[in-house]
């Protein structure tokens, strides 16, 4: 298996990760926001967001002040897990 994509699953794996992803779904967001939708601490979700950020999943929109601004890098990654979700429920009914 190509090792982006093993880590890009493997990014994908913790769920506060997901939480943070579903979190900027529809919107570039700051640290402080993300944090407090996802039900995390700054320094967790600061944390998670450099693992995201490190497979290319979300990137650094921008900084004001000492804020920090993330978005998504490609939509296409809520597919990914809509279409994960939807393999388990359809595993289920087999």
């Amino acid at each position: 298996m190509n090792n982006k994509v093993k880590d890009v699953f493997k990014a994908l794996a913790d769920p506060n990760r997901l939480k943070i992803v579903e979190c900027l779904s529809s919107m570039c967001q700051s640290v402080n926001d993300i944090a407090e939708q996802a039900g995390l601490s700054q320094p967790l979700t600061s944390h998670h967001l450099k693992t995201l950020r490190s497979v290319g999943i979300v990137r650094l929109e921008g900084t004001y002040a000492t804020t920090r601004f993330y978005c998504l890098t490609d939509e296409t990654i809520l597919e990914v897990i809509r279409l994960c979700r939807q393999f388990l429920l359809n595993r289920e009914k087999a």
